[in-house]
């Protein structure tokens, strides 16, 4: 599994990026999943080695 990347719209049809997701990008949402609901961004660490 690699990048996501996000086109404007259809099968690539003006090439422009819109966004990307990533191990890095989910690594980051989760982080601040764990913090809002109260358990810290460190939860997240117990998952990653």
């Amino acid at each position: 599994m690699g990048t996501q990347a996000t086109f404007d719209q259809g099968l690539f049809a003006g090439r422009q990026v819109t966004g990307y997701e990533d191990v890095f990008t989910k690594i980051e949402m989760c982080r601040k999943h764990y913090t809002e609901c109260g358990l810290g961004a460190a939860f997240v660490d117990q998952y990653i080695r």
